[in-house]
């Protein structure tokens, strides 16, 4: 077993709309880890921002996959396309975000058509893996941001083992 002291960190990407690339990142949970912001420091090289989750008030940071993971105390980024389409700009992004909802969200019309544009996901998940190699090459472990509400979990979690947050292992 292992245990989520020894899990360094996570990520989840959901709720992708196929249009395309987009200029952004939209985090769920914004504002949450130093996850942020090396995804901030990847993305730049190509142009392209996080932004923040668009609808906080709908939860989904702590209704999500890595929700179980977070409230251990296990720092989580979690990501889905941003809005602001590198074709068409917010307008698209915005419109293909309200039919995913509204037409395709746990429904029967949720499948893979063939006008799908997976240039965006290539990318997102392409930064992901980059944060990921960054950080399993390295004894930096990411943290909740000061004063996050996971970032006492956190602490004590690692406190059990040893490893210590920003550190790594002892």
């Amino acid at each position: 077993t292992i245990g989520m002291n020894q899990i360094v960190a996570g990520f989840n990407s959901d709720a992708y709309q196929p249009v395309g690339l987009a200029n952004d990142i939209t985090v769920i949970g914004y504002g949450a880890s130093e996850l942020e912001d090396r995804l901030a420091a990847v993305i730049a090289a190509d142009d392209r921002v996080l932004a923040p989750d668009p609808t906080p008030q709908a939860g989904f940071f702590y209704r999500s996959d890595q929700a179980p993971f977070v409230k251990a105390g296990v720092p989580m980024l979690y990501i889905k396309q941003g809005y602001d389409q590198a074709e068409g700009g917010l307008a698209v992004g915005q419109a293909a975000d309200q039919v995913h909802y509204s037409q395709r969200y746990h429904k029967p019309m949720d499948e893979v058509l063939p006008s799908f544009n997976y240039d965006g996901l290539a990318a997102d998940a392409t930064a992901i893996v980059e944060v990921a190699t960054d950080i399993a090459n390295s004894t930096e472990w990411p943290t909740w941001y000061e004063g996050n509400e996971f970032e006492a979990i956190r602490k004590a979690s690692l406190a059990d083992t040893g490893a210590v947050a920003g550190g790594g292992q002892d």
